[in-house]
């Protein structure tokens, strides 16, 4: 069954969360060309595909909606990455099981997050996909305390507050430095940022754990700021720069994004070689991690089947009385390519 949401409110909700004015709607009807959904509105899907309007419901709570509102109001980490294929994997949960996804993008802004909640909530949707853009949780209590289940992605819950799922990413962290080492590499950088993410940190703490196991293995901690492509295309020109005893002689990026921007001020120097000179190993396995100037070995994650087990568990609380809250950890996969093959 579809979900029709009134344009007057589509855009009043663009304006409330991107601040734009009504000029920009006006430029917006005025260049259809331009993919002005893309950049500032929420998207609605019908089974069909394609948005929906309708405005002839003039109150959003006249009737109870069967759609279920997957606040993908993601956008924290992994832009474009596997939050883009998970959101797939839900969407395509939510069709069998005859519902529609309300998407909405937070930009790593925990006020945006507040207002496609408070979207959802007009909506009176089923129930939410969050990935939280904090560590407070009253907005998404307060959900549940009015009946909508929320289901936290990319999160580790308590079990007595809701369902959540996430990779194992100390175990990836992990995984990534034992392949460098293993070949042969013994001065390893660690490059991300910022600490407070969890995903990060939990990946350094699994690089940690590597080295310490191999005698003679060093680890060098490179914080960046945010996790880009410009970000590691800064650290990579400092580490070019460096003489060749102060050099790492392999890297682990927090994740595929700031592995791209370290291979091109790596490689684009024509001073150093990867992997020959440099290893170097990113996180996610992003779909540009193949067509790289040198294919970048990645830590692969499961993220349809996160999306698809996300909806499910969605659904389980929204039709089960006797559903239990837990949590669903996911391991991550190796994935061997040039940059790291010596």
């Amino acid at each position: 069954m579809a979900v029709a949401l009134r344009l007057d409110l589509l855009e009043a909700l663009s304006a409330r969360v991107w601040g734009t004015d009504d000029a920009d709607h006006h430029r917006h009807h005025e260049r259809p060309d331009h993919d002005h959904a893309h950049e500032r509105h929420t998207v609605l899907r019908e089974q069909g595909g394609e948005p929906v309007a309708d405005h002839a419901h003039d109150d959003p709570r006249g009737k109870e909606q069967d759609a279920l509102g997957a606040g993908a109001v993601a956008g924290r980490e992994h832009l474009g990455g596997p939050q883009r294929v998970e959101r797939l994997g839900a969407e395509a949960a939510a069709e069998k099981l005859g519902n529609v996804v309300i998407m909405g993008n937070a930009a790593e802004s925990e006020r945006r997050e507040g207002l496609y909640l408070d979207l959802f909530e007009e909506q009176r949707v089923r129930g939410v996909l969050v990935t939280p853009q904090s560590e407070r949780r009253e907005r998404i209590d307060a959900l549940r305390a009015r009946g909508i289940p929320s289901v936290l992605v990319d999160e580790h819950a308590p079990p007595s507050r809701c369902c959540s799922l996430a990779v194992d990413d100390f175990e990836g962290g992990r995984a990534a430095v034992e392949h460098l080492l293993a070949g042969g590499a013994r001065r390893v950088a660690f490059v991300g940022g910022p600490d407070s993410l969890h995903q990060v940190a939990d990946r350094r703490a699994g690089a940690e754990q590597a080295v310490a196991a191999v005698s003679g293995a060093s680890l060098e901690a490179v914080a960046t700021s945010a996790l880009t492509v410009l970000e590691g295309r800064r650290v990579g020109e400092s580490l070019v720069d460096r003489p060749t005893s102060e050099r790492p002689n392999a890297v682990f990026a927090a994740n595929d994004l700031v592995a791209v921007g370290l291979l091109q001020a790596l490689v684009f120097t024509h001073r150093l070689r990867v992997p020959e000179d440099i290893a170097l190993i990113g996180y996610d396995d992003i779909e540009f991690a193949t067509s790289t100037i040198v294919p970048l070995s990645s830590i692969r994650q499961p993220a349809k089947l996160i999306g698809r087990s996300a909806m499910e568990l969605l659904e389980e609380e929204v039709s089960d009385p006797e559903h239990r809250h837990r949590h669903v950890s996911f391991q991550p996969e190796l994935v061997v390519r040039e940059s790291t093959r010596r």
